[in-house]
């Protein structure tokens, strides 16, 4: 459900007897009755007098402005035990409470939604909600919440503009409400326990730089809304149980550095947009079900990629030649796939390479001695391949190596001596006797 408020707009008139305006904060001394009852404002329980005529007024007019922007939440307002209605108990108390407040529509809104969002997650249960929930502090000392310098004309107002709230024991989902914080750069929600799809209203957060939610529980798929994101530089949905096809909709996210999608249950083919992120250093999107070639995200025109990680996937085709163009890459993992072809003698050009895992595929022809130009190499796992030859002489020239697997190939003769010297702590071949397939004195491991 779309969801999307300008909280710098007033979208209805006020009720007889309350005076709105907005941006200019309206004055509950002339509209709200304060508490008969004494209230400690640090507590967060909600005190349980009933609210004045003119205070349910105001109320009613907030509730009118949530409803033109979202009609399926008439229905959740309704219900005294949703999130959105206790939201709105806690607004009428807080402006209740103390009769100096000033209170204008925008930060009415953005407690509104911010308290949402703690019903909605279990607030009282996270490990930190310190200042949540308490009256008298204003929203941008509650935890994990960064708010902006007040703007001209605001009478004090901040926006929230960073919502932080990793290992933070997060139950529940993400209620739609969250749109109402616009000016959001920021969200970072790892490592809770989330459920519930991403909403398709995220293409509303059009200031967004950075949206984490790795390791959770999130359903559904990723929203083509993604693509409206222009400004996002980081993206992570990691081990989720997010499915469906990728959306092809990257291509105008020129700023994206890291986009981390792997542990889902994501199928289909690779997107052809990936080729247009031309900053981007970090693509994971490893253990899913992805098809396609690496020929179809034009791999080789991502010239400040550092890591891409795409094993226990279903792709096919060759490591294309223009690799060697990636000089900054240092670690190219694509086991478990269905590459075929050779190895493209241009990867030793890639002097950065600290770990090639080519491992569980089709590959075939003999090693590139060129491979022994990649003297920062730490891990080489080449096994369970077609490889057929002999170990070349060179690689005894990766000083840094500690981890080289070359078994479950049709390789022939010795490994080198060369190689031998390394002393790398596995080294594993066909050397097992009496079918050995290769010489090897110094292996580690022998199959």
């Amino acid at each position: 459900t779309m969801f999307f408020l300008n909280s710098n707009q007033s979208q209805t008139e006020a009720p007889e007897g309350v005076s709105f305006s907005t941006p200019a904060p309206f004055s509950p001394k002339t509209v709200l009755t304060p508490s008969p009852t004494p209230f400690n404002q640090d507590q967060t329980q909600l005190p349980t007098q009933e609210p004045s005529t003119a205070a349910s007024k105001v109320i009613d007019y907030i509730k009118t402005i949530i409803v033109e922007s979202s009609p399926d939440t008439e229905s959740l307002l309704a219900m005294p035990a949703s999130p959105q209605s206790e939201a709105v108990e806690w607004l009428l108390i807080w402006i209740g409470l103390d009769p100096v407040i000033e209170p204008s529509i925008p930060k009415i809104l953005q407690r509104y939604a911010l308290v949402t969002l703690y019903y909605s997650t279990r607030g009282e249960a996270w490990n930190n909600n310190q200042n949540w929930l308490r009256t008298n502090v204003d929203e941008c000392d509650w935890a994990g919440l960064t708010c902006e310098q007040a703007r001209p004309g605001a009478h004090g107002f901040r926006r929230v503009i960073e919502l932080k709230l990793d290992d933070t024991s997060l139950v529940g989902s993400l209620p739609n409400e969250i749109t109402l914080l616009s000016d959001l750069r920021i969200i970072e929600l790892r490592n809770n326990t989330l459920q519930g799809t991403i909403p398709e209203s995220i293409g509303d957060f059009t200031n967004l730089v950075s949206f984490v939610a790795d390791r959770n529980r999130l359903t559904g798929s990723i929203p083509t809304t993604l693509g409206f994101l222009t400004n996002l530089q980081t993206f992570e949905v990691d081990e989720n149980q997010l499915g469906g096809e990728i959306p092809d909709v990257f291509s105008e996210m020129t700023g994206l550095t890291r986009l981390r999608l792997d542990e889902n249950s994501f199928h289909g083919r690779l997107p052809a947009s990936w080729g247009s992120l031309a900053v981007l250093e970090t693509l994971t999107f490893h253990t899913n079900s992805l098809t396609g070639t690496l020929d179809i995200i034009e791999l080789t025109r991502l010239r400040n990629l550092r890591h891409v990680w795409g094993w226990s996937n279903l792709i096919s085709g060759t490591i294309p030649t223009g690799i060697g163009a990636l000089s900054m890459l240092e670690r190219f993992q694509f086991e478990n796939n269905q590459l075929n072809g050779t190895l493209p003698t241009q990867l030793g050009r890639v002097g950065s390479l600290v770990r090639l895992y080519l491992h569980g595929n089709e590959l075939i022809g003999t090693l590139p001695s060129e491979l022994g130009r990649l003297t920062n190499a730490e891990r080489f796992r080449l096994q369970s391949n077609l490889f057929t030859g002999t170990v070349p002489t060179e690689f005894g020239l990766l000083q840094e190596i500690d981890d080289l697997r070359l078994e479950n190939n049709d390789l022939t003769g010795s490994v080198p001596s060369q190689v031998c010297a390394l002393s790398p702590a596995t080294l594993s071949a066909d050397c097992q006797a009496p079918i050995a397939k290769i010489a090897c004195g110094c292996c580690t491991q022998c199959y």
